[in-house]
């Protein structure tokens, strides 16, 4: 790969093997014309006089390299660069015929992590989830005040008074947010002044900092992701682990006018699963954390040999959820689980076919190793969702088949005043593992969220969280409680 192509992803290529959609700009030197990519991961700055950056519009499909491709929502001419905001497309508004297949082994030590460190709601307390975004009139004898309360990048709810010159009484002030400028917008400086991501690195990725969170986004001896915080509230130490032993990747997809009649893709090599949790706080119900991570960063390993430049792409997300009633309490446990088979997905002229791994085989009981202290009743949930794409894109705008893995532990322990009682203490774990298949793109609320208000800043249609098809099964629910039934299960 040119450094280029390393930076910005690869060139498409024209192809009697493919056939794309009329409304699609196709920039087979896409990868050289890019100057940039914001901090946010949504706007890309091309060189102006670069071929077929003329033809790029507001409606129009981008097609300029294996990352650079969407919807085009916003285009902004800065001197000889213009400045492009991307938003989801499906592959059938790419691509309109096509037959493809890949089978080939995973080199996991050679994937390219791309970071993007602004990434819209990244890390979100879900207690605010219920929270609607309002503006308000603030007007001052300086001139006209907007006190807009907004959804950070880092999932707050956060007054930002902004002085805008187009604002017209005789418009709302919803009205008055989308017509503003998006130079007015300072918090979301990243939109047409882009500032550039961070350079991608070859192999495993180091931790990403979100917020007060630690995040090693790929860890653990396979698709895994660890969190870690240490502050006056609350410690955790947590990771989850989808554990492979050889990977291999087969996928097929056949398109017939823009319609997927046939995908197919097959990971081979899963191994098992490992849950491992350790909490403390020394305040109690104040400490408590109730957040989920959206990872900013793409793991992702070119495919080669194929007419389209397709990549597999890895994304995560993380739940911690944590239930201490007293002060100074801990609660942690470890849940190792080993299997064999594949993981599978398919669609075939509108029929679904998933497979999962057999030979479930538990070799640490989270329940059995659930141990804590605490006067007051605790609980815990830690979640990791995973994703291998097939596809085209960055970020959470990569579409294309896909397998989803869902695993959850969820803990409950009793208190220890209830040993002196009884002479036991109740504890229950729960554990389920779903396997989410489909074709498209999916988001998580929070993120399509902040997206959507920055891009009403900029007189934008917005956006939906997902697209295409999507199918879910459950393939493992495991639960138990010492003694039996104490904690409901």
């Amino acid at each position: 790969m040119s450094a280029a192509e390393l930076n910005f992803g690869v060139s498409p290529e024209k192809s009697d093997a493919v056939t794309y959609q009329d409304n699609v700009v196709l920039m087979d030197q896409g990868a050289k014309a890019i100057k940039s990519l914001s901090s946010d991961g949504m706007t890309w700055t091309f060189d102006g006089s670069a071929p077929h950056v003329s033809e790029i519009a507001v409606g129009k499909v981008l097609f300029a390299t294996s990352r650079a491709v969407g919807k085009v929502l916003v285009v902004q001419h800065n001197g000889n660069d213009v400045s492009v905001v991307l938003g989801p497309a499906e592959l059938g508004d790419v691509i309109k015929d096509a037959d493809l297949t890949y089978d080939q082994p995973i080199d996991l030590g050679s994937m390219i992590a791309y970071q993007a460190p602004d990434y819209p709601g990244t890390d979100t307390d879900l207690d605010l989830l219920t929270k609607s975004l309002k503006t308000s009139d603030a007007r001052t004898s300086g001139g006209t005040t907007i006190t807009t309360a907004v959804l950070s990048r880092t999932g707050e709810i956060t007054s930002v008074p902004i002085v805008s010159a187009s604002y017209s009484p005789s418009r709302s002030n919803a009205n008055a947010v989308a017509a503003w400028s998006a130079r007015d917008l300072d918090v979301f400086r990243g939109m047409l002044t882009p500032t550039p991501t961070p350079t991608p690195t070859i192999g495993p990725p180091t931790a990403v900092d979100i917020k007060d969170f630690k995040i090693t986004p790929f860890c653990c001896g396979g698709l895994g992701i660890k969190a870690e915080h240490a502050g006056s509230d609350i410690n955790i130490q947590a990771y989850a682990v989808l554990r492979l032993n050889a990977p291999s990747l087969h996928f097929d997809l056949k398109m017939s006018g823009g319609e997927i009649t046939t995908a197919k893709v097959v990971l081979s090599g899963a191994a098992g699963l490992t849950f491992h949790i350790e909490a403390g706080t020394a305040q109690g119900l104040s400490g408590n954390v109730n957040k989920i991570f959206y990872v900013p960063l793409d793991l992702s390993i070119p495919v080669t040999g194929m007419p389209v430049p397709f990549a597999v792409t890895l994304q995560e997300e993380l739940i911690i959820r944590t239930a201490f009633t007293a002060k100074n309490s801990t609660l942690g446990t470890t849940g190792d689980y080993a299997f064999t088979g594949q993981i599978f997905m398919g669609l075939d002229h509108g029929s679904w076919g998933v497979g999962a791994p057999t030979q479930f085989h538990t070799n640490t009981d989270p329940l059995e190793s659930l141990a804590g202290l605490s006067l007051g009743a605790t609980g815990e949930v830690f979640a990791m969702n995973g994703r291998v794409i097939v596809g085209i894109g960055a970020f959470g705008f990569v579409t294309g088949p896909f397998l989803g893995y869902e695993a959850s532990l969820g803990l409950d322990r009793g208190s220890d005043q209830q040993t002196a009682l009884v002479g036991f203490t109740c504890r229950g774990a729960l554990m389920e593992v779903n396997l989410n298949v489909g074709i498209g793109y999916n988001m998580p609320q929070p993120v399509v969220k902040a997206i959507n208000f920055i891009l009403s800043a900029l007189n934008a249609a917005p956006i939906t969280g997902s697209g295409g098809l999507k199918h879910s099964e459950k393939i493992v629910h495991l639960e138990k409680s010492v003694p039996n039934k104490c904690a409901g299960y």
